[in-house]
This record gives structure tokens, sequence and C-alpha cells, in this order.
């Protein structure tokens, strides 16, 4: 319920009706990215979610995606009926889809051939749609070049980063490295409060590094609650007294 109308913003009675005529079904994607000592216990609440659906209601729709590694890692596994595993991309596929690029990718297809490294990694249909972005007509000298597969990934995602500010424009209030600043600060947070998608509002106190900064929060949001509900309150009691001033006026 919480999630349909945080993260979809489905109004609370349709998402109620949808549960009870049981129209949800659940995919809980990323149990990889669940804190390590809590996988376990997940694995054993969608079992028991699983089992219980399995008495009331035939098929009991569940979809869990993970990564292959965390997943065999774990001592007990998902009761579910099926599994699919995602491979690699092929030679013949990943040659299809520069076929279907129309030659805007002409320099990296030839660094691909020449770097084992690099191939590996556009065999993974994320990084082949980051390379798209990346290097689309790059020049030769564009092109990343590392020594192991962490540098060079990292090397490919900075290309992306860059590409991607630049196609939507600089902020005129805050400069490219400002704004990279600021990114890498949200994503150490979520990573650290194993979120994957951010919300302003689920933002805490302890995500702010220093005591200084995180003991001017509160007085930052009695202020600003303080701001909003004297607006409000205010409007209110300004209408509300135009309105008397209105009806004295009367005949």
């Amino acid at each position: 319920m919480k999630e349909l109308q945080i993260k979809y913003q489905v109004p609370r009675k349709v998402a109620q009706a949808w549960i009870n005529s049981d129209q949800i079904l659940p995919l809980l994607d990323g149990l990889d990215e669940v804190a390590e000592e809590a996988r376990s216990k997940c694995v054993h609440a969608m079992n028991i979610y699983h089992e219980h659906r399995l008495q009331e209601a035939e098929g009991a729709p569940v979809v869990v995606c993970c990564r292959s590694q965390e997943y065999l890692s774990q001592p007990t596994r998902v009761a579910l009926q099926q599994a699919v595993s995602i491979q690699p991309l092929t030679d013949e596929q990943i040659a299809r889809y520069f076929q279907s690029t129309k030659g805007q990718l002409e320099e990296l297809q030839r660094a691909l051939r020449h770097d084992s490294k690099l191939y590996e990694l556009a065999q993974h249909p994320l990084m082949l749609n980051i390379f798209t972005l990346a290097y689309q007509n790059a020049k030769a000298e564009d092109l990343p070049t590392a020594e192991t597969p962490e540098a060079l990934q990292g090397r490919v995602f900075a290309s992306y980063v860059e590409r991607v500010l630049t196609r939507r424009g600089l902020s005129k209030r805050f400069s490219q490295k400002q704004t990279l600043r600021w990114l890498t600060f949200l994503a150490e947070e979520m990573q650290q409060h194993n979120q994957t998608v951010f919300y302003l509002e689920q933002m805490q106190p302890d995500w702010l590094r220093g005591w200084q900064r995180r003991l001017l929060y509160r007085p930052s949001v009695v202020v600003d609650v303080g701001l909003i509900y004297g607006l409000f309150y205010g409007l209110v009691a300004g209408l509300t007294t135009a309105a008397l001033l209105f009806a004295l006026q009367k005949p």
C-alpha cells in the first residue's frame, strides 16, 4: 500500500481496491541490493507470502529478481516454480545491434574488436546501452582504455555521465563539478542506506556529514514547517476576516 502511494502516486482507495481484488503482481527487484545480513529474512518472508497465496488462490504470482552469485550464496532458496537466467549477448546479437545504429558507433565497434575487456562489458545489455549513449559519433581517442575491467567500467561511466550532463545542458546555478559532487554524495548515501530510488522525503538527518550540519537540520525543519503553517493559517485568517467584513457591509 505505502509503496503504491509513494513510488507510483496511486490513491489509497484505488490501491486498496487493487489489493483486495488480487490485481497486484509483486515484482520484487534487487534482492542482491538488500543488506547481506537481511537477505535470508527476506527470502523467508517471501516464502511465507508465497505459501499463504497458494492456500488462498491458484498461481500466487510473484517475480523475484537477483544477481546469480548473490542468490546462489543464500542458504535458502525462494520457493518459486520457475527460474530464468539472463545470459550475455552473443556475437551475432551484438553485430546485429551495431548494424542498426547506421554507422554512428563505428569507432566503438572497431575498439571492441581489439579490446577483449571492452567487448566483455558490451556483452551486458545495460552496458551496451550505456556505450551507445556515451560514445555515439565518438572519435578513436575518446574511447576508454584501462588495465582492469573495474577501471575500464569506471571510465565508461565517467564518459556516460559527462555526455548526459552535456546533452541536458549545464545548470546556470551549479557547475558540472558541483553537480557531480552532489550526485556522488547521494549515490554513496543511497548505497549505505540500501536505497535504489531517490525520494527527497526519505532523506534523514544522518545523511548530513558533520555535526554542524546535523545541528542546523532541526531548526531548519522547524522554521520551514513554521513558515508553511504560518502562511496557511495567515491565508485562512485573511480570507475569513475579508468574508466577515463583506458580510457586515451588506445591508
